[in-house]
C-alpha cells in the first residue's frame, strides 16, 4: 500500500516534468523558427551590397577567364581575388593553399568586403575544407559551373545555409523540387 502511494506520487511527478518539458521545447521552437525564417528571408535577398568581391579559387584548373566572362554577361562589377594553382596539386600542399586563402580572406575582412561570389575549380575535398574556412563570415554566394556557364547555387550565412529558392514556409522536398524545375539537366 506504501508502496502505490509512492508511485503514484512518481506518476504524478513525472507527467508534471513531462507536461514542463513540451511546453519549453515549444516555446523555443516557436522563438528559433522566427530567428530562422529571418535568416532565410536575408538569405533570398537580391544579390549586390556595397563592397562585394569575387573569390576565385582554381587547383589544376584556371578559372578566372570563365568567371570573367560570367560577371561581364551578367552585369556584375566587383574586383576578383584570385588563387590558381597550376597542374595536380598534391594533397600535401592542401594546408599551405589554405593558409593563403585564409590570408586574403583576413585581408578582405581588414578592408571591410561585404560580401563574396565564391568561383571553385578543383578537388571536391579541397572545395570542403574551403566551405568549412568560409562559413560564418559574410554572406558568401557560392556558384557551381553547369552547362557552359555558371549558375548561383546557395549562400552560406552565419548560421545557415541558405539555398536561392528556399521560402520560409516550404518543405526540403518542395524546394528540391523547384531547384529541379529551375535547373534543369
Amino acid at each position: 500500500m506504501a508502496w502505490d502511494f509512492v508511485w503514484n506520487v512518481l506518476g504524478i511527478i513525472a507527467n508534471v516534468l513531462q507536461i514542463g518539458s513540451v511546453v519549453i521545447v515549444v516555446i523555443l521552437f516557436w522563438r528559433n523558427s522566427r530567428r530562422y525564417a529571418e535568416l532565410v528571408k536575408r538569405g533570398t535577398r537580391p544579390l549586390g551590397t556595397p563592397n562585394p568581391v569575387a573569390l576565385v579559387v582554381g587547383l589544376g584548373m584556371d578559372i578566372e577567364g570563365n568567371v570573367r566572362q560570367y560577371l561581364q554577361e551578367n552585369q556584375r562589377t566587383m574586383p576578383l581575388q584570385t588563387h590558381f594553382y597550376q597542374g595536380v596539386v598534391p594533397v600535401e600542399k592542401f594546408p599551405q593553399i589554405l593558409k593563403e586563402i585564409n590570408e586574403s580572406k583576413r585581408k578582405l575582412t581588414a578592408v571591410g568586403v561585404t560580401e563574396v561570389h565564391f568561383f571553385y575549380g578543383g578537388p571536391v575535398t579541397f572545395a570542403a575544407a574551403l566551405g568549412a574556412m568560409l562559413d560564418n563570415w559574410v554572406p558568401v554566394h557560392v556558384y557551381a559551373f553547369e552547362h557552359g556557364t555558371y549558375r548561383h547555387h546557395l549562400v552560406l550565412e552565419k548560421e545557415t545555409v541558405v539555398g536561392p529558392f528556399l521560402d520560409s514556409g516550404q518543405s526540403l522536398q518542395e524546394t528540391v523540387a523547384i531547384a529541379s524545375e529551375q535547373n534543369p539537366p
